[in-house]
């Protein structure tokens, strides 16, 4: 998904507070988790900054479909697993205390079979008492298509300016993007489209079932 722009995936994303995320996630699990191991599993875990801090408190393992962002993720943690798979369809053999999939990584998935189908590879991975945490992205009512957004990285090394407007086709966003920039190696520029599904409404319903399975979101 993000093989061409893995290099400036932190870069552009920058703006995330991953320390405060992570305590946010870790009050959520102490809350909600009923088992007494410690291992997560972080589905779509992109360049693996989530599993980074996380990694201070818990066994983590990741899984993304993407090669490239993998290759960052484990280099940055370097004592933790990492899998190659896509996260509707996968079985890594082993269960996990907690089961998480953060930063809209859900809306790739585009589709509701492919939707259910996740969260029931995630629910198979969960131990009887254990944690699931999918964090949503935009739903269709909050997304305001045809807007232009423009994000400036203005870096010693790396210079990016990425520009993106979207439109709605049934229940997947199109994002078309132009992401020329500067490095100490030289220009490139890339141009392209990434579809992504908005789901549903959560916002008054933060406990819901999504083929079947209660999830927390």
């Amino acid at each position: 998904m993000f093989s061409k722009s893995a290099h400036y995936y932190d870069a552009i994303y920058s703006f995330k507070d991953y320390p405060k995320e992570t305590e946010t996630i870790r009050t959520l699990i102490s809350r909600e988790k009923r088992t007494d191991g410690n291992r997560l599993l972080d589905v779509a875990c992109g360049t693996g900054l989530h599993m980074l801090y996380l990694s201070e408190h818990f066994e983590v393992e990741g899984i993304d479909l993407d090669g490239d962002m993998l290759g960052f993720a484990r280099h940055r943690v370097q004592s933790a697993m990492f899998h190659q798979g896509d996260m509707a369809d996968f079985n890594l053999g082993s269960t996990f205390d907690v089961v998480i999939c953060l930063f809209s990584s859900i809306g790739y998935l585009q589709t509701t079979k492919r939707l259910n189908n996740a969260i029931r590879c995630m629910a198979d991975h969960l131990v009887t008492g254990g944690v699931m945490i999918v964090e949503p992205w935009y739903t269709p009512e909050n997304w305001h298509p045809g807007t232009v957004h423009a994000k400036f990285i203005d870096e010693p090394e790396l210079k990016i300016a990425r520009v993106n407007t979207s439109y709605v086709n049934g229940i997947a966003i199109l994002f078309r993007y132009a992401l020329p920039g500067r490095h100490s190696g030289g220009h490139r520029s890339l141009r392209g489209a990434t579809r992504i599904g908005s789901f549903y409404d959560c916002r008054n319903d933060r406990r819901i079932r999504i083929g079947g399975i209660g999830c927390f979101l």
